[in-house]
């Protein structure tokens, strides 16, 4: 990736293995690979038993915002359980019920704090999404979410229950216009990507699993060109699935 425009960052490692390889690990724009972070904070919190997430939710207009997601086309009034709106945020990237969540876990503030008990370096939750008036903006690294994510498959985050559940929701994820383009169909995968094309973000933070093993790989790439990061990563997928689980 090294002759792509713009700012980019790698960070490759195996489930069952201590090695990395990991290229100009530093914070960057987390677009919505940060709602990563906030499924699992959603999820210490259940464990914790201060969030039902069977508890419902009633839809309401000024909640909506838009964006990438599908709640802000329906009917105000609708309810839905708290399990569901964490799907949507991650299946649908959903804005919408992105900053519900944010909301009943008590705030920025307070999620990004949860967030932190991850021992995360560079990950900050500093506005809600599509709330570009914040000044501030969210961030993350290579390294905090593939390490995010290694604990996740490996059941090592919260629970064994509470990871399964994670992991089922990342599996249902269809947007694999990255990473995971040029895989075979028998391959599991698991992953959220983010994408601004304003700030010339394209992520993609993926699991990549068969009989063999798995991997976990993740890319952030900002101010470049959108068809030039897209197209590296597609290769870059198909390039670590031939080397690391052939």
């Amino acid at each position: 990736m090294q002759n792509i425009s713009g700012k980019s960052s790698i960070y490759v490692t195996t489930a069952k293995s201590n090695q990395s390889y990991s290229v100009n690990n530093r914070p960057q724009l987390s677009a919505s690979v940060i709602k990563l972070f906030i499924l699992g904070a959603a999820f210490m919190e259940a464990n914790d038993n201060h969030l039902n997430l069977n508890d419902s939710y009633i839809l309401k207009d000024s909640d909506k915002v838009g964006g990438t997601g599908i709640l802000q086309n329906k009917p105000n009034g609708t309810s839905y359980t708290y399990r569901q709106l964490l799907t949507y945020m991650i299946d649908f990237s959903d804005n919408t019920a992105t900053n519900i969540i944010i909301d009943k876990l008590g705030g920025v503030e307070r999620t990004n704090f949860l967030i932190s008990k991850f021992n995360v370096k560079n990950t900050k939750l500093q506005r809600k999404m599509m709330n570009f008036n914040a000044k501030k903006d969210n961030y993350t690294s290579a390294e905090d979410t593939a390490l995010f994510l290694k604990q996740l498959y490996n059941h090592q985050l919260l629970s064994k229950s509470s990871d399964e559940e994670m992991l089922k929701i990342l599996k249902q994820n269809t947007d694999h216009s990255k990473l995971l383009k040029n895989l075979p169909a028998s391959t599991v995968t698991y992953n959220k990507t983010g994408i601004n094309s304003d700030q010339g973000i394209q992520n993609d933070a993926a699991i990549i699993s068969n009989k063999n093993g798995a991997i976990i790989v993740v890319v952030l790439s900002e101010k470049g060109n959108s068809s030039q990061q897209i197209s590296t990563m597609n290769k870059l997928g198909e390039n670590l699935y031939r080397e690391l689980l052939q």
